[in-house]
């Protein structure tokens, strides 16, 4: 049952009870004209009408407020969204820089390479992490926890939960370790 279909229960419980009530006391009063008891009544219907309209009143109020506050979650919820997207983009950037600028250093280091000994075959050697690389934690590194839970098998809610994220932003570290190990091997 609803709060709505509660409510108006109440109301008839309520008027039930006040119609018993006046019930039991119309007989002692035998000495009262009939269009007192019936005075009675209607000021009794009047002011539960009125007490109705004041509770519908309220919770309009109530209801509009909440809806309100939902419209702004709601919001805020969607600019949160859009600066995680934006953040993203700006890392995968970041990330197509990195490995543009490691293939400039390999193929500098291999032509280096054939000036100095233009008779031998050169190797493939694999690019090795500079200082600036060494320098940075890998996201692996920076969230142990969010991958220990997520090796696990745990949800992305239960993760979020637990390290007091949104869902998005786990969603976002672990599509970018994806990322930074592919650009890794």
């Amino acid at each position: 049952m609803n709060y709505m279909e509660m409510e108006i229960w109440h109301y008839v419980v309520l008027v039930g009870a006040f119609i018993v009530v006046m019930g039991m006391l119309i007989p002692r009063r035998k000495a009262e004209p009939a269009g007192n008891s019936a005075q009675l009544v209607e000021q009794a219907l009047d002011q539960f009408m009125a007490s109705s309209e004041t509770d519908h009143q309220e919770l309009v109020a109530v209801v509009t407020k909440a809806q309100k506050e939902w419209q702004e979650a709601a919001a805020a919820r969607d600019h949160r969204i859009a600066e995680l997207e934006a953040r993203s983009s700006s890392l995968e950037q970041q990330l197509a820089g990195q490995h543009a600028r490691w293939e400039d250093r390999l193929l500098a280091l291999q032509s280096q390479w054939r000036q100095a000994a233009p008779a031998q075959e050169l190797p493939i050697v694999p690019v090795q992490e500079t200082s600036d690389d060494a320098a940075e934690p890998r996201i692996r590194e920076r969230y142990p926890e969010l991958f220990r839970m997520h090796e696990q098998g745990k949800s992305i809610e239960a993760i979020a939960r637990k390290e007091g994220l949104n869902k998005g932003e786990v969603q976002l570290i672990l599509q970018l370790s994806r990322q930074e190990e592919r650009h890794r091997v």
